[in-house]
């Protein structure tokens, strides 16, 4: 038996006499059924490709475009809270009993 990898073809000869005839065509009709499911395996695998690049695509956009929001946010809301008037949350304090921000009962010197 001899593969030659230049032409994707196999060469199947009987120089000791240890093959029969039968055995030979045996041989040569399942590498022809071996050929046609490699075909078809690598046709469904060809046509997953663009699905595969579908769905990472898809996902690292939605990851990108929701860390990109996410630093917005924080961003905007730390130069509201640079920006905003001191004296405004200098008498504010958080109660816990009634999970509400207001005006402090302390005096605040």
């Amino acid at each position: 038996m001899t593969i030659t990898n230049d032409k994707d073809e196999m060469t199947i000869t009987n120089d000791k006499d240890r093959l029969s005839a039968f055995e030979i065509k045996e041989m040569t009709e399942e590498a022809e059924r071996c050929n046609v499911e490699d075909k078809i395996i690598s046709r469904k695998a060809k046509g997953m490709i663009p699905y595969s690049f579908t769905v990472t695509s898809h996902f690292l956009i939605t990851l990108g475009l929701s860390f990109s929001i996410f630093i917005g946010i924080t961003i905007v809301a730390l130069l509201a809270l640079l920006l905003a008037d001191p004296a405004t949350y200098r008498n504010m304090t958080y109660n816990a009993s009634q999970s509400t921000l207001g005006p402090s009962s302390q005096k605040v010197l």
